[in-house]
């Protein structure tokens, strides 16, 4: 039976009761709600109305299930925050740990290398204060991390809070001071003056503390700020990750060869022409020239979120054979990085 059939049987049989004068007394109630007919509601009508109450009613549950799944999208989207600051937090704590334990070997080693030194120029006497003195500092700031993060009461204070980020801020600093003077050959903390790595200990646990220093900031900001460096420098454009990361590499080789080629290659009597010192400048010039074309396109991909293919393309062809003909001959014996490993 169609919508309304019923509605309208009992209209009809109770207008059939009714008289002329209240016929029209009913046509002119009805001529108000329907201005445009003289005759009560027909079957079309009742339907038409019928149907826009389904549809109003249709509506509002609508709204309502778009409300519901936005707050439900809320509420994941929190408990996504949640899980990656847990998921951090403990990440952190091993890096604040590792952060102390480089401290203390750091710190130990120099005061032994300081203990060992008799004859010290005030130069020296200098450097080896500065290489006691900025490991015990990051030991205090790794000290009062760790101690804090023991604890349930006193981690709520530090975690993700502004506390945390200044420590890693300046413990950051300090490190990167710490690695410049005990790398500086003209020192002799760590290196002596042929750029040879004498101390180990002091040299390398120098570097694994600057780098879990960076490790720590890179956590902070993507807990604390939401700010995820990594997946920022991968969505940004392809292979830029790839980029950034020959970039230092290759400043890094033409900083030691550089360094080598001035302390061994000049001079009367050290000329530049042997093999040893060709190699050498042969190192200054694959790490100049790469450290530039790595520069260019991380500009490039930052700046414009993508470089030409066939730029990529050329220019990886040209520094596979350039980086491998420079491993054979760095490397190999009578080369600097024979008897330099860190330019490996």
């Amino acid at each position: 039976m169609p919508r309304g059939t019923g509605r309208l049987e009992k209209i009809r049989q109770s207008l059939s009761t009714l008289s002329v004068e209240e016929l029209q007394q009913i046509r002119r109630s009805q001529t108000s709600s329907y201005p445009h007919a003289h005759l009560p509601p027909t079957q079309e009508q009742i339907y038409d109305e019928s149907f826009d109450t389904q549809q109003i009613l249709s509506s509002d549950e609508h709204q309502q299930r778009q409300d519901q799944g936005r707050r439900t999208s809320f509420q994941q989207g929190l408990e996504v925050q949640q899980l990656q600051k847990l998921q951090s937090s403990p990440a952190r704590f091993v890096h604040w740990a590792s952060c102390f334990i480089f401290s203390i070997i750091t710190m130990t080693s120099a005061i032994l290398i300081s203990k060992g030194n008799s004859h010290l120029t005030n130069q020296t006497e200098s450097s080896e204060t500065w290489g006691i003195a900025l490991p015990a500092v990051t030991l205090a700031l790794s000290s009062i991390a760790v101690l804090m993060y023991l604890f349930p009461l006193t981690r709520f204070w530090i975690e993700n809070r502004k506390i945390e980020g200044l420590l890693i801020i300046t413990m950051s600093f300090v490190w990167a001071a710490a690695v410049a003077i005990i790398s500086d050959p003209k020192d002799g903390l760590a290196v002596d003056s042929n750029g040879a790595v004498t101390n180990g200990n002091v040299y390398y646990f120098a570097w694994a503390g600057f780098v879990s220093s960076l490790t720590l900031l890179v956590s902070y900001l993507r807990s604390a700020f939401h700010v995820d460096v990594v997946g920022e420098i991968q969505s940004r454009s392809a292979r830029l990750n790839l980029w950034s990361a020959l970039l230092p590499t290759s400043i890094a080789v033409m900083a030691s060869s550089a360094n080598i080629f001035a302390n061994q290659c000049t001079g009367p009597s050290h000329p530049a022409s042997n093999m040893y010192c060709m190699r050498t400048l042969y190192g200054v010039t694959l790490g100049t020239c790469s450290s530039f074309i790595a520069l260019l396109i991380v500009i490039i991909k930052m700046a414009l979120s993508r470089v030409p293919f066939l730029v990529e393309a050329v220019s990886s062809f040209l520094l596979v054979p350039y980086f491998v003909f420079g491993v054979a001959i760095i490397t190999y014996q009578n080369g600097p990085g024979y008897v330099y490993l860190y330019l490996c």
